[in-house]
């Protein structure tokens, strides 16, 4: 879990839920919308890579995010995070 301030007050957190080598985001709430925290375009991208190469220096080697799943997400969608490998998996409802 991280708490994310900047000048001193909350601009969200993050949490994940880690197992062996996986981690999975559970919450990522922010403040993006409120005018003192747009002081950088794609903040919370950037504040998602930065927990991604510390849980990677915790030899989290996969990361299940919830980036794609709402189509309003495009910030997350046109991520330029690199990855070593992408896995999906898709389902049938009858």
């Amino acid at each position: 879990r991280k708490a994310i301030y900047i000048k001193g007050k909350l601009y969200g957190f993050i949490v994940f839920s880690l197992e062996n080598e996986v981690a999975f985001e559970l919450s990522f709430c922010t403040l993006y919308w409120k005018p003192e925290f747009k002081i950088l375009n794609g903040l919370n991208q950037y504040i998602f890579a930065y927990c991604v190469i510390q849980l990677q220096k915790q030899s989290i080697k996969f990361v299940n995010s919830g980036f794609g799943l709402n189509k309003n997400l495009k910030t997350f969608k046109q991520c330029a995070l690199k990855a070593n490998s992408v896995y999906r998996y898709t389902y049938e409802v009858d």
